[in-house]
């Protein structure tokens, strides 16, 4: 399995040239637990670790200070991500994923035979989280498979998962994890005003996000997910989110709430770093229902998420477009309604992107006039109400 961006191994040993140094979030002392583990029960039978990574990027720092670790001691590293693994399946018959059997069919056993191997798997939460997947289902498979997993693939295992899910594994998984000979937990999240700061990076409110502006007529659970991912709480959005489709099963809720939450989960997905999925929420699922029932700003916003995602991967043509069709629908939303806060300040945010934009690509007077269009709405919101 290779990293789809470099079509390399995630666990390809890095040059010579260069040491990876520790990822910031495992102290000295854990790094040396991590290395006497290594050093003494490598190629020994079935070993599980366990390693709290809180952000994609954790995670690749990781990866990267492990891969000359694994090479000293002669493993053979066999990277999993569960989501390219089982992804495509769960979207399609949730009911009939078996993990021991994906895995097996991923890295056969045989290949591990000599136990000198190194079974590094990630990807669970997103997994747990999707919706068509039940939360807890893929967490009983590894514990229900914990003797199949033990005889088939007697080496090293490396579990990378989130903090938050530190529980949920505990309580739904504890004869698997009982064969933990080491655990690593990430440090607490620091703490300012009531609110969790993650290290995950937050969503920008004028780049990505939606924020508490103008959603007064979303469903409760999802207006409390939006504040939750806001506040870079992407577990207890998901858990706001996942509540709402559950009531909205038999409660028959709008297309509407079903559409938000899936805008809102690709939020989760990208800000995880999982740009797919979350581009798949955003264009195959929220904004089709959006266009279909002429829900005007929800359909700008997906037009901005998904034109965000063009500019990063330098397909500024169509990011153009988006944007363009987004700021058209905000002009008649804010000619609509002038005294519509809300709309005012999304009409503001479209001149930005496009004002980025055009800087992006040296139409540097261009970039000038859309900057002004958004600061003089700005100066307008800011005079009709100095408080806020």
């Amino acid at each position: 399995m290779t990293n789809s961006r470099s079509g390399r191994s995630p666990l390809a040993a890095p040059s010579l040239e260069r040491v990876p140094a520790p990822p910031a979030f495992l102290s000295d002392e854990e790094q040396r637990r991590f290395e006497r583990l290594l050093e003494r029960t490598m190629g020994l039978g079935f070993k599980l670790v366990v390693i709290e990574t809180p952000t994609p990027r954790d995670r690749r720092e990781l990866l990267d200070w492990l891969a000359p670790k694994f090479a000293a001691c002669g493993a053979t590293v066999k990277p999993v991500d569960l989501v390219q693994l089982l992804g495509q399946k769960i979207d399609h018959s949730p009911q009939s994923v078996n993990v021991w059997s994906a895995l097996q069919q991923a890295v056969p056993p045989e290949s591990v035979a000599d136990h000198r191997a190194a079974l590094v798997l990630w990807g669970v939460e997103e997994l747990m989280y999707h919706g068509a997947a039940g939360r807890s289902d893929l967490l009983q498979q590894f514990n229900v498979q914990r003797d199949l997993f033990v005889r088939d693939y007697p080496c090293w295992w490396l579990l990378l998962i989130h903090p938050a899910s530190r529980q949920q594994w505990k309580t739904v998984a504890p004869d698997f994890c009982d064969f933990v000979a080491l655990w690593v937990e990430a440090p607490a999240p620091a703490v300012d005003g009531g609110a969790e700061r993650s290290p995950i990076s937050r969503l920008d409110q004028d780049r990505f996000g939606t924020d508490v502006f103008g959603v007064d007529d979303w469903p409760p659970e999802l207006r409390s997910a939006n504040m939750a991912i806001r506040a870079s709480r992407l577990d207890a959005a998901l858990d706001h989110i996942t509540s709402f489709r559950a009531a909205a099963s038999s409660a028959g809720q709008t297309e509407r709430g079903v559409a938000i939450a899936n805008l809102l989960e690709g939020d989760v997905r990208f800000t995880r770093g999982d740009t797919g999925a979350a581009l798949r929420l955003w264009h195959d699922h929220a904004l089709p229902t959006f266009e279909r029932l002429a829900l005007l700003r929800e359909q700008s916003l997906t037009m901005n998420r998904i034109a965000d995602v063009m500019v990063a991967q330098g397909n500024l043509p169509e990011a153009q477009r988006l944007f363009g069709e987004s700021l058209r629908i905000r002009q008649r939303l804010a000619e609509s309604d002038p005294a519509n806060a809300a709309w005012q300040r999304d009409l503001s945010v479209s001149f930005n992107k496009l004002g980025e934009l055009a800087t992006a690509q040296g139409n540097l007077p261009e970039a000038q006039r859309l900057f002004g269009e958004s600061l003089r709405i700005r100066q307008r919101l800011a005079e009709s109400d100095p408080a806020n």
